[in-house]
């Protein structure tokens, strides 16, 4: 199944800041699906009456491409995004709803991992390089039986990835941690190990773990010695 990813029709139609054009939508969808997602484009009803090219609209809507939703866009499409754990398009930080009551730092954290950015130049939309190799490691992660970055950090800050969990099923950025730390003979700190996956992945520690009071109970599910000192995490590279 290909992983879901919402456009933000609201953010993505405007074009200089003042024209709604339905045909930046249908381009961005079109991307999205060539990049491996399925993707769905999401527009608050008001903007309707106001669109350019209405056909395009139409269209986007009889293809059932496009779905409107109520004047509380933002909330709309980042509940529905959340719920089916999917990507969103848009290049809106939402940082005005920080003080709503429906925010939490648990939504913002997941935002971090689930916004891409684009750019539109010649009328074609353009995703940044360092956003579409990441998008292209999640892509490969997800049509494989890896967990996802998303779904491994999710279920180590639960407790879930434990001993009993194999090394095949975790992504590739946490298999190559435990791979450096295997191949670390003396005790080193995962700040360095982090610095070294942050350069051959982009993902480090906090990325895959939250804290590294989550890192410290992964490793020693794994059967690593973990002790914390002087603010570091230092960890002994034993077999599992």
């Amino acid at each position: 199944m290909k992983p879901k990813v919402y456009i933000d029709g609201a953010n993505v139609a405007y074009k200089d800041n003042k024209t709604i054009c339905a045909f930046r939508i249908d381009t961005a969808l079109n991307e999205m699906q060539k990049l491996g997602f399925e993707p769905h484009a999401l527009l608050p009803s008001y903007m309707e009456k106001k669109v350019i090219d209405l056909h395009v609209l139409n269209k986007l809507v009889s293809e059932e491409r496009l779905s409107f939703i109520s004047n509380n866009d933002d909330e709309a499409l980042i509940t529905i995004a959340y719920e089916k754990d999917a990507f969103i398009l848009t290049n809106d930080r939402f940082k005005d709803h920080k003080d709503k009551d429906w925010w939490s730092r648990k939504i913002e954290d997941w935002l971090r991992s689930r916004l891409i950015t684009y750019e539109f130049i010649e009328g074609d939309l353009s995703i940044p390089m360092s956003m579409r190799n990441r998008l292209s490691r999640y892509l490969k992660e997800s049509t494989s039986q890896r967990m996802s970055v998303y779904e491994f950090k999710k279920s180590a800050t639960n407790g879930g990835a434990s001993s009993e969990t194999p090394i095949e099923a975790f992504p590739e950025p946490v298999q190559k941690l435990l791979k450096l730390i295997r191949e670390t003979p003396d005790v080193t700190t995962i700040s360095a190990l982090g610095s070294q996956l942050k350069k051959t992945t982009g993902y480090g520690p906090n990325d895959l773990f939250g804290n590294s009071r989550h890192t410290a109970r992964f490793l020693k599910s794994r059967g690593f010695s973990v002790r914390q000192a002087d603010n570091n995490l230092y960890v002994e590279g034993v077999a599992e």
